[in-house]
């Protein structure tokens, strides 16, 4: 069973699009319904679901407000809203799907299938990922990461990449040689994934690897310059601990 709130200011359209997911979409039940983004943050913090329905124009925060306050983005969204001029900017907040008001049944069931296999697909990525790290848990010298990527898996030395960069819940992975891998894992992620390694993140929205620094100029916080001659800041929080690996 799948966990979803509502968030609608409207409570007619909570009432109205939970009887729809309890008429058609018996996999999903409604646990929450919220009638505001604040109301909807403080919910989330405390609280894990699976699905968020969410409405975008809102009185005060609208729908974006909500995902751009999140720390991290654990759950399926399905935008529900009576405009269609948000949509390019819903997807670019990987949405689901996006449903225009009055809610169409066929629309909506299929919204909740596709979640269905996306989560299929990334429990079968995962259990690869699992098998592959408890075959060299033991065996670190091998020194490579399993790395999901949208066709599978790529095996990548450790050692080969230079450095990584967030792009929202998204992760660029800069190797050697040029070569770029952009895969669906927020940087917090990555550097679990890393940890065994000699990496560093000197800011919010960058991992690097140590020894791929080629020079370090003061500042606030001051900044990077890596091998690939790419300029990574660096946070004035992390600034000693930086002077400190270094």
């Amino acid at each position: 069973m799948r966990k979803a709130i509502i968030v609608d200011d409207e409570q007619h359209c909570q009432v109205t699009l939970k009887k729809i997911l309890e008429w058609n979409c018996p996999g999903v039940e409604v646990i929450q319904t919220c009638s505001s983004v604040d109301e909807a943050g403080k919910y989330l913090s405390e609280n894990t679901v699976d699905i968020v329905f969410l409405d975008i124009e809102m009185p005060g925060k609208n729908g974006f407000d909500l995902l751009y306050e999140m720390s991290s983005l654990d759950f399926d969204v399905v935008f529900t809203t009576a405009y269609d001029e948000f949509a390019l900017e819903a997807f670019k907040t990987n949405a689901v799907a996006y449903l225009l008001k009055p809610i169409d049944k066929d629309e909506l069931v299929a919204a909740v299938k596709k979640i269905e296999d996306l989560r299929s697909d990334r429990f079968t990525k995962e259990k690869l990922l699992d098998l592959y790290n408890l075959m060299t848990k033991s065996n670190r010298e091998i020194h490579k990461v399993a790395i999901p990527t949208q066709e599978g898996i790529e095996f990548v030395r450790a050692d080969d990449i230079i450095r990584c960069e967030a792009e929202g819940n998204y992760t660029h992975i800069h190797i050697k040689n040029e070569k770029t891998i952009f895969i669906a894992k927020t940087l917090k992620q990555v550097e679990l994934l890393l940890k065994d390694f000699h990496f560093f993140r000197p800011h919010n929205s960058h991992l690097i690897n140590l020894k791929y620094i080629k020079s370090y100029s003061k500042g606030a916080g001051g900044s990077l310059k890596m091998e690939d001659d790419s300029i990574v800041p660096v946070s004035r929080y992390r600034k000693e601990d930086l002077q400190n690996v270094l």
